[in-house]
């Protein structure tokens, strides 16, 4: 089971990193662990274990405070949901481990999603990203520039491309999680969305395209 200790640039805090799942049944072929199929489910204690051993270690070696929380270690979170929300409760709860909601993430991947009957895409708004957010590799980059509406629609295109060379189940939801902090290119985003939704271009549902937005300062 995969969990890693990050101390983040500057000194001042630590990321960690905690698994889901011992494997994962996705099956990316970017991730060693999707190689291995998934095993088993991690229990909510299994969970929480891994950022107990990482507080006792942060304190140990006199590492700076642990502030972030990201699922990204092995396994898709919503595959074991009930599970991950049991130990997301309690990460922020402030009797037991009193993490602030907003430092604790969940990555998702789910593509094709469970049942192989549709497909979701992640993508992105920006080059970069100037929110600065500890918990994302992107926010260390800051930002390079916007996207213009027709560059996220090529994103989506070149996902339907493969979607049709592939066989993939068809596209149903799309979610501005990629790169980027949408709300500062909101005039652009708009454009791509109304575009995404519109019965005569790619024709969404409206319900299917999610903005995901951080707007932390």
């Amino acid at each position: 089971v995969e969990c890693v200790l990050i101390p983040m640039v500057g000194g001042k805090t630590t990321s960690l990193c905690i698994s889901s799942q011992v494997g994962c049944s996705r099956g990316c072929t970017f991730c060693s662990t999707g190689t291995m199929g998934l095993l088993r489910n991690l229990r909510a204690e299994e969970i929480l274990a891994q950022v107990w051993l990482a507080l006792r270690t942060i304190r140990q070696r006199r590492l700076p405070p642990l502030v972030n929380v990201v699922f990204m270690g092995m396994g898709e979170p919503l595959n074991n949901l009930d599970e991950v929300r049991r130990a997301v409760e309690l990460l922020v709860h402030p009797k037991a481990f009193a993490l602030s909601a907003r430092c604790v993430c969940v990555e998702c991947v789910l593509i094709p999603m469970v049942g192989g009957k549709t497909t979701s895409l992640c993508i992105s708004s920006q080059v970069g990203c100037s929110r600065g957010c500890t918990f994302c590799s992107t926010g260390t980059m800051g930002l390079l520039r916007n996207l213009r509406a027709e560059e996220i629609l090529a994103q989506v295109w070149l996902a339907l491309r493969t979607i049709r060379q592939r066989r993939l189940p068809p596209l149903v939801n799309v979610v501005f999680m990629g790169m980027g902090e949408p709300l500062n290119n909101l005039d652009e985003v708009r454009r791509a969305v109304e575009l995404l939704v519109h019965p005569k271009a790619f024709a969404l549902s409206a319900r299917c395209v999610c903005v995901e937005c951080v707007l932390i300062p």
